[in-house]
């Protein structure tokens, strides 16, 4: 039934002859209460890519993306797919180390990001270490006062952006171009003729994923792997899915992730959505009135954000969501409960727990159209198939409650990872008897019930994320792996990294909670588990440590050694080990409370962590993700502990 995908052009040209069946004169997306209807939507992305065109920038060419949740972006997205340009993802969360990576690495020569970042890539030094930077030719600054109302607009944009673009210190070979000018250049260009290429079996994107081993791979997918996910949700096809035309869906999840641009931006826009954005709605509260009074009907937020506003004041019926979703990692059972009831008692429904990874285009199955749902990844989409594997006899699992590694096929998985045949043949390692090659991250999922005939799965955690309790005080991967499959793993024993998030999540005050395990040495294959912590304004840093270490000591056989605050609010609620990883690399610090005292924690060069006491009138400081190896400056950092 995929057939049909070869009479277009690429995934923009699918989702535009889908969209010309609606009405063009309705409201394609809102932003700060101006609205763009679905003929200038068209419009502006045709002008984006006549823009692209006259700067030189051609079919496979690669440009990286990092910018803030606007109309822009989505303009600048889908004008790059159509023009047959490569869209590389730029995550905030790991900005420094993955600009660096696109440019030396990838040899990307134009980059793309929002002014909003400059205090980071300033405060880091990014574009100082200009060795291997060859390649980078054209930096455009984008700003999200574009699109905003003409009164807003000229507001926002009075900054003196010059000024702080000039302390990156760029080498003078780079081109500028600065915030605002792009907007204006596109709205004036005309005469440019464009080719229209089957792009269909071209590079689309390309975007960095953490693998098991937390080590950045980077996923290709081809515009008819995205067209694929895209037309699996087609309203003749998998009847459940409620997303609807003219659905208001807030876009919460930054774009800048594969989780986002696939199944949030691109799966709605399909769909005939009305996508909303609105920048400050991480802030909780500001989130609550947004979800009130702009009636929204369907939101995808990181499960942090769902647990920090059913926590404010909200009249009952006032949260009439139809559909709000996450996606990403397996969300905690406790707290997804009780979020759920929160939802439910406000008047919303519960929440659609998708799952997938970046590998399988961020969506392989979702739990639309089940009742009562807690945790459960839910039933696979339409085209998709997949089984569980028990790894000591190879066998395929069908009892419920039994647990196994995951293995899925999809048409819009990825091809392989870029520049890696090793660690694409460790992912695409299983055939069936027809000779059907299926791939895995290794994921350990149960069957837990069934929805029209489909098996519904549960995801428990990745197999990296699963512990065994030592004799003494560290912990180690429990799981031993073989050319990618898992071997030699009982399930019943041990636990998941994600048993400390649970504890976490259930204190007031945390948003957000990624456990991982940091090795105790450079060479150490073991380690000490150290969580990721995002605490609302207003809550004492101190009390949630001494409360955290308390809930720990109840369950003695599971405790870890450490808790990061940190001030941004991350893309989902993940245990992706690329930031804390850099822990090891640069020895930066974290938290600990034994009972009595209160420790600041540092980790020496090849050696155990230091505590060292922390005075009960200092204050505790949250921090940005330590800046990884490759960009390492030796000049301190305002925000180290």
């Amino acid at each position: 039934m995929m057939e049909d995908l070869k009479n277009y052009n690429s995934v923009i040209d699918y989702i535009r002859s889908l969209d010309m069946k609606n009405d063009q004169s309705t409201t394609a997306l809102e932003y700060y209460g101006n609205k763009i209807s679905r003929s200038d939507y068209w419009d502006y992305v045709t002008k984006y890519r006549k823009y692209f065109n006259a700067l030189g920038i051609d079919r496979n060419d690669a440009v990286a993306i990092c910018m803030l949740n606007s109309p822009e972006y989505e303009f600048v997205f889908a004008a790059l797919l159509e023009n047959g340009s490569i869209a590389s993802t730029v995550s905030k969360s790991f900005l420094n180390a993955d600009i660096k990576r696109q440019t030396i690495e990838r040899n990307i020569k134009t980059l793309i990001i929002s002014v909003e970042f400059l205090p980071d890539l300033i405060d880091n030094h990014t574009f100082e270490q200009f060795d291997g930077f060859e390649s980078l030719e054209k930096i455009i600054f984008t700003t999200a006062g574009d699109f905003m109302p003409e009164h807003l607009e000229t507001k926002y944009n009075s900054r003196n952006y010059h000024s702080l673009i000039s302390k990156l210190n760029l080498p003078k070979k780079i081109e500028i171009i600065y915030p605002g000018v792009m907007k204006k250049q596109v709205e004036t260009i005309n005469n440019i003729s464009l080719i229209d290429y089957n792009l269909m079996d071209d590079v689309a994107t390309y975007s960095n994923t953490g693998g098991t081993t937390g080590a950045p791979k980077c996923a290709v997918h081809t515009h008819k792997a995205v067209a694929s996910l895209l037309k699996s949700h087609d309203k003749n096809i998998f009847k459940e899915y409620n997303i609807k035309e003219h659905s208001r869906s807030l876009l919460v999840i930054p774009i800048s992730h594969i989780t986002s641009q696939f199944y949030a931006l691109l799966l709605r826009r399909a769909s005939g959505a009305n996508i909303i954005y609105n920048p400050n709605a991480f802030e909780p509260k500001v989130l609550r009135d947004i979800l009130i009074k702009e009636r929204i009907d369907d939101v995808v937020l990181p499960f942090g954000l769902y647990y920090a506003i059913t926590r404010q004041p909200i009249e009952k019926g006032k949260l009439l969501l139809n559909t709000p979703a996450c996606g990403g990692e397996p969300t905690p059972y406790v707290p997804t409960l009780d979020v759920n009831n929160r939802l439910h008692a406000c008047g919303s429904e519960s929440i659609i727990i998708g799952t997938g990874s970046t590998e399988f285009g961020s969506g392989i199955m979702a739990s639309y159209g089940i009742k009562n749902r807690s945790n459960e990844s839910g039933y696979f989409f339409p085209f998709a198939s997949g089984f569980l594997v028990d790894p000591y006899t190879d066998k395929i699992i069908t009892e419920p409650g039994r647990r196994g590694i995951l293995y899925a096929n999809a048409p819009w998985q990825m091809s392989g990872y870029l520049n890696n045949e090793k660690a694409t043949n460790e992912f695409f390692n299983y055939k069936d008897a027809n000779n059907k090659i299926y791939g895995t991250n290794n994921d350990i999922v149960q069957i837990v019930g069934e929805h029209n005939g489909k098996f519904v799965y549960s995801m428990l955690g990745r197999t990296s994320d699963f512990v065994l309790p030592t004799a003494g005080k560290k912990y180690y991967p429990g799981v031993k792996y073989e050319d990618g499959r898992v071997v030699d793993t009982d399930f019943r024993k041990g636990h998941f990294l994600f048993d400390m998030r649970d504890i976490l999540l259930n204190i007031d005050g945390v948003m957000e909670a990624q456990p991982v395990i940091i090795p105790s040495t450079d060479k150490a294959k073991d380690g000490h588990p150290v969580i990721n912590i995002t605490v609302q304004p207003g809550y004492d840093k101190k009390d949630i440590i001494k409360k955290a270490y308390d809930q720990f000591n109840k369950k003695r056989d599971f405790i870890p050694v450490g808790i990061i605050f940190r001030n941004h609010f991350a893309r989902s609620l993940s245990s992706d080990k690329r930031e804390i990883l850099s822990l090891l690399d640069e020895r930066e610090g974290y938290y600990y409370y034994d009972g009595n005292k209160l420790y600041s924690v540092s980790i020496p060069k090849d050696k155990e962590p230091i505590l060292s006491s922390v005075l009960e009138n200092e204050e505790i400081k949250s921090f940005d993700p330590p800046t990884p190896k490759l960009v390492y400056s030796n000049r301190k950092k305002k925000t180290n502990l």
